[in-house]
């Protein structure tokens, strides 16, 4: 990748929330990156809660190692939190997730579900998420059986974001049947199916700097839009380059490098999603527990 990385300040999400808040549904606090590496977001999701926003996030699990960081992300109303968990054991886990340490996830998992019962909370709703490989196909009864036996709320199973057209895909290939999620010869992308994608026109993606892009896929920036702080984010979403990225995504038409080589566009079925089971209702003294704050 050859842009800036950072970390999102808390005057640019305020700016975000200021021209966006009283619109938004939902936030996605994550992409391309430890959303938990930056020590704002307990306070950013805070600001989402107080303005009825719904949060979701995903961690690899490494950077809540205490009591007093998981109850501060309860307490700040956290909707959703997806936990990374590609292994049972140190040895099955470190083969995707290279230099990662499990017991760290186990610990994470575990504080969050206490600093739940701890503040008699249902929420986060916490989603213990696999990426399956070829190293952990036949581990999941054991991830499911530890998302029970922790307190999880749903166990989910997801298959590798990757272009399945390159050779190194192989290696990631699935023998299940129910896990390939690629048609085609050993998992190559079908040419004869396409979605119809919706990001450009109703999910943009704002990168830590305030970038907005039309997809989180445009990583590289082939296509900016413009950048929050410089101009209102209506003129931004109404903007000659956005109205060309939707042109071209809707007319296939000299479609931008990051929607070529989109590892979506050829679905067989379905997103990258494999499965998933709820495991506990998310309640509060025995009711369902509220989507949004009162």
């Amino acid at each position: 990748m050859s842009r800036g990385s950072g970390m999102m300040s808390a005057e640019t999400f305020r700016r975000i929330l200021d021209d966006l808040g009283d619109v938004l549904t939902a936030v996605v606090m994550y992409g391309w990156g430890e959303p938990f590496l930056n020590r704002n977001i307990p306070d950013m999701i805070e600001a989402c809660t107080a303005r009825n926003i719904l949060t979701v996030t995903s961690t690899n699990g490494h950077c809540l190692q205490t009591i007093d960081e998981a109850l501060r992300v309860v307490d700040a109303g956290l909707t959703a939190l997806v936990v990374a968990m590609d292994g049972s054991t140190q040895q099955i886990y470190q083969a995707y997730r290279q230099s990662g340490d499990v017991a760290k996830v186990k610990r994470c998992i575990r504080l969050i579900e206490e600093a739940k019962t701890r503040r008699g909370a249902a929420l986060p709703y916490t989603n213990l998420r696999v990426v399956v490989t070829q190293a952990n196909e036949g581990d999941l009864p054991n991830l499911e059986q530890f998302a029970r036996e922790a307190g999880v709320n749903m166990f989910s199973c997801k298959s590798v974001g990757y272009l399945s057209r390159t050779q190194q895909y192989r290696g990631y290939q699935l023998t299940a049947p129910e896990n390939q999620r690629f048609r085609g010869d050993g998992g190559a992308l079908s040419s004869a199916q396409s979605i119809r994608c919706y990001f450009p026109f109703r999910q943009p993606t704002i990168f830590w700097d305030g970038t907005v892009v039309g997809c989180e896929f445009d990583y590289e920036l082939e296509m900016p839009w413009g950048r929050i702080g410089e101009q209102p984010f209506a003129e931004i979403w109404n903007s000659p380059q956005a109205r060309e990225v939707r042109r071209r995504v809707r007319t296939r038409a000299n479609r931008p490098v990051y929607c070529v080589t989109c590892p979506y566009s050829a679905r067989g079925g379905g997103g990258s999603i494999l499965r998933h089971r709820d495991l506990r209702p998310a309640t509060v003294g025995g009711n369902p527990a509220p989507l949004r704050t009162p």
